[in-house]
């Protein structure tokens, strides 16, 4: 068992789909497409998903459908390809979806990101006791 979830493991393809849904969408509809989208991911591609940007109000460079502003989000997500076959099926319907782009990510250009975003964050870190001994030999007590 554990022998074929490590091949499907290896058949798993990183993917983003950004989206663009209707600007006139309100605060529990903006919710709802959100969460059918990461439904349609989970669920009908039956992918996990990696990383996420939460639909924010943008300027669109060109009107959409008489739309001159749109919520912008993405999902990187992962699954296996033939599932990815099924999205635009998936997503042809769905009325809050203006537009929508699906690219492959190189797996290892993800890891190296999540990986200079811990040593960055590691080097930030400050001890607190060689701070305030750095600020007593800096400012002069009176």
């Amino acid at each position: 068992m554990e022998e074929k979830d490590n091949l499907n493991q290896k058949e798993k393809k990183v993917y983003e789909i950004g989206y663009i849904l209707d600007p006139d969408l309100s605060g529990k509809d903006l919710l709802s497409a959100f969460e059918l989208l990461k439904k349609i991911i989970e669920e009908k591609l039956k992918g996990s998903i990696l990383e996420t940007q939460k639909p924010k109000r943008i300027n669109l460079a060109y009107s959409i459908q008489k739309k001159e502003k749109g919520y912008f989000g993405y999902f990187v997500f992962e699954t296996i390809p033939q599932e990815i076959i099924e999205l635009k099926d998936h997503l042809k319907y769905q009325k809050p979806i203006l537009r929508y782009i699906l690219i492959k990510r190189d797996r290892r250009e993800l890891e190296r990101k999540e990986t200079f975003y811990v040593k960055k964050t590691r080097k930030e870190k400050l001890d607190e006791g060689k701070l305030e001994k750095r600020l007593e030999e800096i400012i002069p007590e009176k």
